[in-house]
């Protein structure tokens, strides 16, 4: 699965890449993916681009967590 290249990351504005996340989130285990994706960059020696690749999973995971928490939150507000 690709999400999207570096640049295009890199390019998007936080509003831009928190409403990707939130359109990633309907794909299947896209958490276990992501991680699976970190770990395979673990492996690959060109240490910059591996590094701005990692910083670019690690942000989109931290967003999910971020959605998923700004849900949980609207949902005990409702209750």
């Amino acid at each position: 699965m690709k999400i999207m290249d570096l640049r295009q990351w890199n390019d998007g504005s936080p509003e831009n890449r928190k409403a990707w996340v939130k359109e990633w989130m309907g794909f299947e285990n896209i958490e276990e993916r992501l991680n699976s994706s970190i770990e395979a960059l673990e492996k690959i020696e060109a240490k910059e681009w591996k590094e701005q690749q990692l910083k670019m999973y690690q942000e989109i995971i931290r967003l999910i967590q971020e959605i998923k928490n700004d849900r949980n939150s609207l949902a005990h507000s409702i209750l």
